[in-house]
């Protein structure tokens, strides 16, 4: 199981970090969107893979596999090294303005969420 979550931060490069680190399916599709878009579509990307990398126990280079980047989107490993993957699944656990997401092995858990309201 891996899991990853990042706050989503405006003062990043997103054509740049896209280009450098992720598939170059996923930062087509994350350019082609609309600016105010951008953001959020890599936010959603990072966290995905950054929790099947979690999941793999260390490090991978990030264009070596494919996820679904955007956030109306069912969140999903789409392929590693060229080959399709039902191997693993991805539950995406994001809340505002944290962008994170869940990986496993096998099918995906049922997860019950829970909104909590701390007491004033």
């Amino acid at each position: 199981m891996g899991i990853d979550a990042e706050t989503v931060r405006s003062e990043i490069e997103v054509e740049d970090l896209s280009r450098r680190f992720l598939a170059p399916a996923e930062t087509a599709e994350i350019l082609a969107l609309s600016p105010d878009a951008r953001l959020a579509a890599f936010f959603t990307c990072w966290t995905r893979k950054e929790a099947f990398v979690k999941a793999l126990g260390g490090l991978s280079a990030l264009d070596r596999f494919r996820v679904s980047v955007r956030s109306d989107q069912p969140a999903r490993l789409i392929w590693v090294d060229g080959q399709e993957s039902n191997r693993w699944s991805l539950l995406d656990v994001s809340e505002p303005g944290v962008a994170a997401a869940l990986v496993v092995e096998g099918p995906v858990p049922v997860l019950p969420r829970v909104n909590f309201v701390p007491p004033s």
